[in-house]
């Protein structure tokens, strides 16, 4: 086999990878009361689900009429690649979009 074959074929092989994980000294982690309230991620994936109906309806009168708090927690859909457009077009603001 040519040498640039070689390399080549190496370079697709997958390989095990180590991790290190490393301790940090006891004083240096501070208190679990210092640490802020973590914010949360509500995250909704669609699938193969749903049609151009669906993202008429389902934003309008669910995902936009929903209440909460948008500095606890982080409201994200994940429509079909096809469906990214109009769903970003039909979302209120404080919702996010995804693929």
């Amino acid at each position: 086999m040519p040498q640039s074959s070689r390399r080549k074929a190496n370079h697709t092989t997958f390989s095990r990878t180590s991790t290190a994980l490393f301790a940090l000294p006891e004083h240096a982690e501070g208190s679990w009361g210092d640490i802020k309230p973590r914010k949360f991620m509500i995250v909704g994936n669609w699938k193969s689900n749903g049609d151009s109906r669906f993202l008429d309806i389902f934003p309008n009168d669910i995902l936009n009429i929903a209440e909460y708090n948008p500095n606890l927690m982080d409201v994200v859909v994940a429509p079909t690649d096809i469906h990214l457009k109009e769903a970003l077009k039909n979302v209120k603001n404080n919702i996010k979009v995804a693929a």
